[in-house]
């Protein structure tokens, strides 16, 4: 089976359920590098670790259910197949297929919403779905560019049940430098980024943050990728993090990380 050109979305999990093998080459055993991937190792090295094949998984591993994955999938399937020229019912016909049991109803109104409040801004688009290679000081990292709208911005669309903060999202954005630079890297042009957000609230809403790069930014995130490149490289020294602002509440790799590092339990 041939990865999706949204390659750089892949997780293990994914990788592991379909015949990637002939992808999955590159500094991480799971493939290159990418802003989801990096995240994950920046939120704890361990997670980063089980998330990207460095750890291996026990044979018995459950992967937990991921309904909020499968309903961005859905709109993102459903806003690829739109601006790829699909009418509304052959793109719902497109999204339910990446949505297998999951109610239309939680994805459906937020279709409607991409439809009227997002795509006329986004006008004619230069090009969508571009899957690009950046070389970061030797590192490959996959950047899978949702649209370059009518005015020439990268924009990328985002699903959440809150709305977010965009002094936080500015601040924490690795996805914005990494694919100014992919892009810059392929065209020689620098481009505006901005992230389109549909919030998944009673009434659904809309939300676009542009998102400033800057040569500091993008400085940061080189920093950021050698770090976790290193630790990749030398997994003895890898050492979970459950003092971030996510600790472990949540995490999928909780139980096999306790086990692997010996975390003491309440009796």
């Amino acid at each position: 089976m041939t990865p999706s050109k949204a390659s750089d979305r892949f997780t293990l999990e994914d990788i592991l359920a379909t015949d990637t093998a002939s992808y999955a080459t590159g500094p991480l055993p799971c493939g290159n590098w990418s802003p989801t991937r990096l995240v994950d190792w920046l939120m704890c090295p361990a997670r980063g670790a089980w998330s990207t094949g460095v750890f291996d998984l026990p044979d018995d591993f459950e992967w937990p259910s991921r309904p909020d994955a499968a309903i961005g999938k859905a709109v993102h399937r459903f806003v690829e197949s739109r601006l790829q020229g699909a009418d509304r019912e052959e793109a719902a016909l497109a999204a339910a297929d990446e949505a297998v049991g999951v109610d239309p109803e939680s994805w459906l109104p937020l279709t409607d919403l991409w439809d009227s409040a997002i795509r006329p801004a986004i006008g004619t688009p230069q090009a969508t779905e571009q899957r690009l290679e950046a070389d970061i000081d030797g590192i490959p990292v996959t950047c899978v560019i949702d649209v370059i709208d009518e005015q020439g911005q990268i924009r990328d669309l985002k699903t959440t049940k809150r709305t977010p903060n965009g002094t936080d999202v500015i601040r924490k954005s690795l996805q914005a430098p990494l694919y100014v630079l992919a892009w810059a890297q392929k065209t020689g042009e620098t481009a505006p980024f901005a992230l389109d957000y549909l919030i998944r609230t009673k009434t659904p809403q809309t939300l676009t943050i542009p998102v400033p790069v800057t040569e500091q930014s993008i400085d940061r995130v080189r920093q950021q990728l050698a770090w976790a490149q290193e630790q990749a490289d030398d997994p003895d020294r890898i050492v979970p993090n459950p003092y971030s602002a996510y600790g472990c509440s949540g995490c999928p790799f909780v139980a096999v990380c306790a086990d692997r590092f010996g975390f003491p339990t309440l009796a």
